[in-house]
């Protein structure tokens, strides 16, 4: 281990939360929450299902191959749904590391304009992604965010319907509203989830930059 790197785990042993030190750990929460090989690992069991659906429709029996199609798309849905609540996890270390960054920021008496609002903290932090392609009026994140609740609660009777899916193309009490979210995410094959993974990826590092950037002015970095 090199002189620098030496040094920056004795920073953080002698004090962990140096702000600059807080935004490491979003980088942390990217390589150690998020598996871009379990997405991987996903996207392969929906190429299975593709095949097992070409498969039955080669058969020639039509009865056949309608019912392994209802099948297959259903476990594609399943499998897809887990690959947004996986994104899901990480955006909430992600959030949950800025609040943290914030409290230790205003204890040494300064104020970060970016999010400062304590209550929309999340909400805010979800803006600082990239538009949709096709519905620029919603960021990639906050839509993977609301479909990810979707799947997670979507049997729950206190489920309420987000809007957000509804303006995107989703209906509720439809069977395919996962494969609608990753098609307006850009996922034109439902195999290629590591795209997702990218996607978060990218909004942590613009909340890294816009943090860092804030930090600088105080001198707190």
């Amino acid at each position: 281990m090199g002189n620098t790197e030496e040094n920056r785990h004795l920073r953080r042993f002698a004090d962990p939360n140096r702000p600059a030190l807080i935004l490491d750990d979003i980088r942390l929460a990217i390589s150690g929450r998020f598996s871009r090989d379990v997405l991987t690992s996903l996207g392969s069991a929906i190429k299975q299902c593709d095949a097992a659906i070409g498969k039955a429709r080669a058969s020639g029996d039509d009865e056949y191959a309608e019912a392994v199609t209802d099948d297959e798309c259903e476990v594609v849905e399943n499998l897809i749904g887990v690959a947004f609540v996986m994104c899901q996890v990480v955006i909430e270390a992600v959030v949950s590391i800025v609040i943290h960054l914030h409290e230790r920021v205003v204890s040494d008496g300064h104020v970060l304009p970016t999010c400062s609002k304590k209550k929309d903290r999340k909400k805010c932090l979800l803006q600082l992604g990239r538009p949709l392609a096709e519905h620029p009026e919603y960021i990639d994140v906050r839509v993977i965010d609301v479909f990810a609740n979707y799947f997670k609660h979507r049997s729950r009777e206190d489920y309420r319907w987000d809007n957000i899916m509804s303006d995107v193309g989703a209906s509720d009490g439809c069977t395919g509203n996962m494969r609608r979210a990753a098609e307006v995410l850009g996922l034109a094959n439902y195999a290629n989830l590591e795209l997702l993974g990218d996607k978060v990826s990218n909004w942590a590092d613009e909340v890294i930059a816009k943090y860092k950037s804030e930090l600088k002015d105080p001198k707190l970095i």
